[in-house]
């Protein structure tokens, strides 16, 4: 998953996706300056825009999708 994340956070151009985890919450990544993941791919930290940061274990991630949306920043 951290090599699947790391993909599109890097992607040029940048295509906006989602990250879905295990409680069911789905986090919207609309530019790359929202995300950041530690260098091994351990932490992963999603700001949204109201600017609070979800901090996440890889662990809790079930699935990313590409979002069909524009990024609206």
């Amino acid at each position: 998953m951290q090599k699947t994340l790391r993909e599109l956070w890097h992607g040029q151009p940048f295509v906006p996706f989602s990250v879905h985890l295990a409680d069911g919450r789905k986090l919207r990544v609309p530019h790359p300056d929202f995300f950041f993941m530690s260098p091994l791919g351990g932490q992963i930290f999603i700001s949204d825009r109201k600017d609070h940061v979800h901090f996440l274990n890889p662990l809790v991630i079930v699935s990313v999708s590409k979002s069909e949306k524009a990024a609206k920043v």
